[in-house]
């Protein structure tokens, strides 16, 4: 939906990296993100300030105005502090929109294995829960000037994300093409 867009996707858990750098090349993004799946990442947790970490970096060099992240999780940070990345982020004119998935409540975390389905245990062999953590996703979009939105990722839900962040003003990144020419010859 962000047709005319550079895009860069981030895999991240425990741990974060680029999983495709900043293309306009919309098929590649899409096959790249076709690849993440939840075993992506071995290192288990949420790095949310990893994860912003690292999208800077897929900014690095780029000068112009009009820099979005849009970060999709449930907000529960397990590794560190998201909040002095995201002030970070404000000063190097990122704007952060924050997507919320998840209960507030907390659901149970499903591990597979072997064919079978259980739930993650802590040491006293309680079931873990996971929360959606609505504040911190929020204080972060406020922080660098974005949105928050709460999604099940319908597509009613990714269709009014996508019109409020068309309307955010935004710039062409500089384009770099190279041609390359085709040496021809006569057959002699």
């Amino acid at each position: 939906n962000l047709k005319g867009d550079q895009l860069a996707l981030i895999a991240f858990a425990g741990d974060s990296f680029i999983q495709c750098p900043l293309t306009d090349d919309i098929m590649a993004v899409n096959l790249f993100l076709d690849d993440i799946s939840t075993d992506t990442i071995p290192t288990q947790g949420t790095a949310i300030s990893e994860a912003l970490k690292i999208s800077k970096k897929a900014f690095v060099g780029e000068k112009t105005k009009g820099k979005f992240l849009i970060l999709i999780t449930d907000g529960e940070e397990t590794v560190g502090d998201p909040i002095p990345v995201a002030e970070d982020l404000k000063k190097e004119g990122i704007t952060v929109f924050t997507i919320g998935i998840g209960d507030k409540k907390g659901v149970p975390i499903p591990i597979k294995e072997k064919g079978s389905t259980h739930y993650l245990k802590d040491r006293q062999d309680n079931i873990v829960l996971t929360k959606l953590d609505e504040d911190t996703l929020k204080k972060i979009a406020d922080i660098t000037g974005g949105k928050y939105f709460y999604s099940n990722l319908t597509k009613n839900d990714i269709d009014y994300i996508t019109t409020v962040l068309k309307k955010y003003k935004r710039t062409l990144l500089a384009k770099e093409e190279m041609l390359e020419g085709i040496n021809r010859y006569y057959i002699p």
